[in-house]
């Protein structure tokens, strides 16, 4: 039964012993929310305080300022991509991925990259080791790669250990499963 599979993926799972991504249980569904930590809002602030200080200090000169100012908002983008909150719903076999920073999910629309996909659409989930701006350089990712070729990150986790157990658990769920329900 599909209502089950949440609270079998829960007790496999076990003790969850870190703060960031905020995992959620309920009957039909988990919730993912990873969460924008302090240095991620510093390294946001600090590339559009660079702009600002290099126009007061050359005002004139609008084509560098504007690629700089794309340059950033790719950069956060970057940043901020893995930043999402994401309900995984097994009654109705799909994927809700939504950003917190609501320009994401607009860039996100204009790039077509879905926010929502049914499990048949999921070619596969796996672990995606990335650099990071932080005290820790390098991150987990938790990557789906839809059957259209778009890759999205869902989340982000410290330990490799931890996000491979979640995609493990995942994996024969959500990968390629057709229907409303089992």
């Amino acid at each position: 039964m599909s209502g089950s599979i949440a609270g079998k993926i829960q007790k496999q799972f076990g003790q969850i012993d870190f703060d960031n991504p905020i995992i959620s249980y309920k009957y039909y569904s988990v919730e993912i929310e990873t969460k924008v930590s302090r240095l991620d809002s510093l390294n946001i602030i600090a590339i559009f305080l660079v702009q600002v200080i290099i126009l007061l200090v050359e005002p004139s000169g609008f084509i560098m300022h504007l690629l700089i100012f794309i340059s950033s908002l790719f950069i956060v983008f970057w940043l901020s991509a893995a930043s999402n909150r994401v309900g995984i719903d097994f009654f109705y076999k799909k994927i809700q991925v939504k950003n917190k920073f609501s320009f994401i999910n607009i860039i996100r629309t204009l790039l077509r990259v879905p926010q929502s996909l049914a499990f048949d659409e999921i070619a596969d989930i796996y672990n995606e080791e990335g650099f990071y701006y932080g005290k820790n350089q390098t991150r987990n990712f938790i990557v789906i790669k839809t059957s259209r070729h778009h890759k999205i990150r869902i989340a982000r986790f410290k330990n490799e250990s931890d996000s491979k157990k979640l995609i493990d658990l995942l994996r024969p769920h959500v990968v390629g499963k057709p229907g409303i329900i089992d």
